[in-house]
């Protein structure tokens, strides 16, 4: 055998390995996404390692997995080496979830078809034709293997679609204080990516807000009606009334693509179970998927009394890292962090909570200056107006590894209905410009400030 070859043979069975550690690990997690991707036992290159999969999928179906180690210790003569090999992967504890079922889907895939190319180039030379229609057949598989579809969703923001890659899957987290707007502005983004994307099937968890209130909050959005007024049916004209219900019949068509979720859905707010119902639902729904929560303060660990809430969330964040590459999908994530609020948000605002900070892939930190200065010159007013004036909320980049974008985005928020609208490029350009020169201004004033204190402490002296 070539080196070369078995080299790659090596490597195979190393990633299949790790992808069965993974199942044994995490099979409430993975074995959905499994079914989904259509993982069959002819995907694995060694002999043992289908027999593997075969039993720990057969186990897993017949919801009998809580038996599967008992079962183990009754095999004998050769049939232990299946024992041990599962023994052994489960006593594994350096595999990571999230590389392991994505080296899986991706590098294996890749592998097999170099394989596959180079056992191609020795029929070449025997039956030309042949050969040729099979290597065509081959790429095509590869392209439909390892590319896959288009995975960036239109988001109804032009500049957040962009920088986030149309929120391709992976974990994002909108982090703020109280009354920010980041409840607003991710059911806004649920429903534009709904609206706009019609393969896509949108998951929304409100801890905050009754499923009922959430439908409310996103038919203002829709209409530019008062919140308040769709809750209470209290309309100010024939044409709001009109409004509200066009766009109720526009959300009820939907169906299931469009699901709401609040406390009531879960007899607790444990990680695990939580994971586990949002497993059952992607199960139910492939395809692209979307799936928001707000806020993840609320859910707790099995051993959350035994650790600090910052230790909770950092399990919190971590497990939702993995579940979204696990099972292919976006999460978006709103965090409740008091610094964020107080003032401009940078990377000393997530000081307290590191976990926030370091493993979801992108960070984005909502601040309004109005809410903390209200004679702020970061209000517009409304086009076509004379007496309404909107707060512009900021949305941060704290840490983005998609695209490496770290600034600001900007937004006219409506917080009546709780509606926002993306600046366009050159007005972004002048708030950043002009944040940077009340900045530098604030830290004159500030150093001022500081020298005649000091001044008027010599001259009691």
């Amino acid at each position: 055998m070539r080196a070369d070859v078995f080299e790659e043979d090596l490597k195979l069975k190393e990633l299949e390995e790790k992808f069965l550690a993974t199942l044994l690990r995490y099979p409430d997690l993975v074995f959905p996404n499994v079914a989904l991707s259509g993982v069959k036992p002819s995907d694995f290159s060694d002999e043992l390692n289908k027999i593997v999969f075969r039993l720990l999928y057969t186990f897993w179906e017949s919801g009998a997995w809580d038996k599967l180690f008992a079962f183990l210790d009754e095999l004998k003569g050769e049939e232990k080496v299946v024992a041990e090999k599962i023994n052994s992967l489960f006593k594994e504890s350096t595999f990571d979830a999230e590389e392991a079922c994505y080296t899986f889907k991706n590098e294996i895939l890749a592998l097999k078809f170099i394989k596959r190319f180079r056992e191609l180039n020795d029929e070449i030379r025997k039956n030309f034709h042949l050969a040729v229609t099979k290597l065509f057949k081959v790429i095509k598989e590869s392209e439909g293997m390892i590319a896959g579809e288009d995975d960036e969703l239109k988001l109804g923001f032009p500049e957040f679609e962009k920088k986030t890659l149309g929120l391709i899957p992976g974990l994002y987290l909108v982090a703020g204080g109280t009354g920010t707007g980041k409840t607003s502005f991710v059911l806004q983004l649920a429903w534009q990516i709904v609206s706009f994307n019609k393969d896509v099937s949108v998951l929304v968890v409100s801890f905050d807000s009754t499923s009922d209130k959430v439908y409310d909050r996103i038919i203002a959005q829709m209409t530019r009606v008062s919140w308040e007024r769709v809750r209470l049916s209290d309309f100010e004209s024939e044409i709001s009334r009109m409004k509200v219900q066009r766009a109720r019949r526009k959300v009820a068509k939907l169906g299931d693509r469009f699901t709401v979720w609040d406390e009531r859905n879960f007899g607790m707010i444990e990680l695990n179970y939580f994971l586990n119902r949002v497993a059952t639902w992607r199960a139910q729904h492939p395809g692209r998927a979307v799936v928001v929560v707000d806020p993840v303060n609320m859910i707790r660990v099995e051993r959350s009394k035994e650790i600090s809430i910052n230790e909770t969330l950092e399990v919190v964040i971590r497990d939702f890292k993995s579940f979204a590459t696990l099972m292919d999908v976006s999460i978006v994530a709103v965090a409740n962090v008091s610094d964020v609020g107080v003032k401009r948000p940078s990377l000393k605002s997530f000081s307290s909570t590191p976990s926030l900070l370091y493993l979801p892939h992108v960070v984005i930190a909502a601040y309004c200056d109005f809410l903390n200065n209200p004679e702020t010159e970061l209000l517009e007013w409304e086009w076509g107006t004379e007496d309404v004036m909107v707060p512009i909320v900021e949305m941060k980049f704290i840490k983005n590894k998609l695209t490496g974008f770290s600034d600001t985005l900007f937004y006219r928020y409506w917080g009546s209905a709780g509606y926002f609208k993306e600046c366009a490029i050159e007005e972004m350009e002048n708030y950043r410009e002009m944040i940077k020169n009340l900045e530098y201004h604030r830290s004159l004033k500030q150093e001022r400030e500081r020298k005649d204190k000091v001044g008027k402490e010599l001259n009691l002296d």
